[in-house]
């Protein structure tokens, strides 16, 4: 791992580990978290790079580490969703899913929210790692939740987006999209954008589910959306970045990433 500066990307440090990193990077606070192809969770030092402690966990790792400011949150292909002291790397508790967990983990309010590949969404005390409560889908879930007011948004490789209550687990309203739903959604405002793997994007409605708009790329979607500024950036498959005004749909503009 490099860590550069934003002016001129001179080198700040590196850092070797064991495999490559595989999750996105988190900072929080004065630490940085990754993944590695290993199965190992990485706390760097933000400054320096000084590795401040790591933690091997059970089977692959494509699942991003969160953290809420006391604990790291992650899955691992193996099933589990881990809970460590964001300390010292300390394990605090443990829970198995029937299946894989890929996609980072949503915290909220006391709670982690995360998808399964047993076709099952949960929501988990982020103190105990107690099951509230789960809900089922059609099919495996690799996105990450999204959490607005009282509901609990995600998607499904069943090619639906669901909302369900964060409280109850309860099915608030689901919107059918044209294809599996493997990109991370984003949301900006009351407008949830999130891509089909065919291309499609789709801005709907974050109380109703309703559509409100589509665009179509023309191939396919499997990164993370991000929104800033009221624009929502598409990363796709044919190495084009979408920029698209999350209002309306409308493209702002297109650019091709290859050099």
């Amino acid at each position: 791992m490099l860590a550069l500066t934003a002016s001129k990307g001179d080198k700040l440090w590196e850092v070797q580990t064991e495999g490559s990193p595989v999750s996105d990077i988190t900072a929080e606070g004065s630490s940085l978290l990754v993944g590695s192809s290993e199965g190992i969770i990485y706390a760097l030092d933000k400054a320096t790079g000084r590795r401040l402690w790591n933690y091997v966990a059970k089977g692959i790792l494509y699942s991003t580490p969160v953290s809420d400011g006391h604990r790291v949150y992650f899955g691992t292909m193996y099933g589990q969703l881990v809970a460590l002291s964001l300390a010292d790397g300390r394990e605090v508790w443990t829970f198995k899913a029937q299946g894989a967990i890929a996609s980072a983990p949503a915290v909220h309010d006391g709670r982690v929210y995360v998808g399964s590949f047993d076709r099952n969404f949960y929501a988990v005390e982020a103190s105990s790692g107690r099951v509230t409560w789960k809900a089922p889908t059609a099919n495996w879930i690799w996105n990450r939740a999204i959490v607005s007011g009282n509901l609990v948004m995600v998607g499904s490789l069943d090619h639906k987006v669901y909302a369900f209550s964060r409280f109850s687990g309860e099915p608030q309203w689901s919107f059918l999209a044209d294809d599996a739903l493997r990109s991370d959604p984003a949301l900006h405002e009351n407008t949830l954008v999130v891509a089909a793997k065919n291309g499609k994007v789709y801005g709907l409605d974050v109380f109703t589910g309703t559509k409100r708009w589509e665009y179509e790329v023309n191939t396919g979607v499997v990164a993370p959306i991000k929104i800033k500024g009221g624009v929502a950036y598409v990363p796709a498959l044919n190495n084009n970045m979408y920029a698209l005004d999350v209002s309306s749909g409308a493209l702002r503009w297109s650019k091709s990433l290859q050099k």
